[in-house]
């Protein structure tokens, strides 16, 4: 991987200095991670539609303040809709998923719920305008709490 491409992945997840946001998640600006462990890279190609070949890509972040990095990690293009994208949440100490957010673009607030970041989803169905949606952990998944349907005027 290229001295840029590391420096722009660590730009993307960068805490935003001064801002009610931790991160904004856009699938454009995914960058190549490796999977939580080798043991369960198997099923996160199958359950997200990367071939062996396809490079795994998303982002990394510490949502817990456990100190150990949590994966958001997107779905294999083919798999994403034209205007939004679903992401497996995995945790990063358990190796095990937390739970799927579907939008594009992701805000991972500064607020938290339960010791969890809340997650902030934009979702965009073509024609239609769009629904916006929160997702709190609570009992050890992050859940949709909220959502509203968009309307055009």
């Amino acid at each position: 991987m290229s001295l840029w491409l590391l420096l722009f992945c660590f730009s993307v997840v960068a805490p935003a200095q001064g801002a009610e946001y931790v991160l904004r998640i856009d699938r454009d600006e995914a960058c190549p991670i490796g999977p939580p462990t080798p043991k369960i890279e198997k099923g996160l190609r199958a359950l997200l539609g990367y071939k062996h070949s396809d490079a795994i890509v998303g982002f990394v972040l510490d949502l817990n303040g456990d100190r150990i990095n949590d994966y958001i990690i997107q779905a294999n293009k083919p798999l994403c809709g034209a205007e939004t994208c679903p992401y497996e949440i995995m945790d990063g100490s358990s190796n095990k998923s937390i739970g799927t957010v579907i939008g594009d673009p992701l805000v991972v607030s500064s607020m938290k719920i339960q010791g969890h970041l809340v997650i902030q989803a934009y979702g965009h169905g073509g024609a239609k305008p769009g629904m916006y949606g929160t997702y709190v952990f609570d009992e050890g998944q992050y859940v949709e709490v909220s959502g509203i349907d968009l309307i055009s005027e």
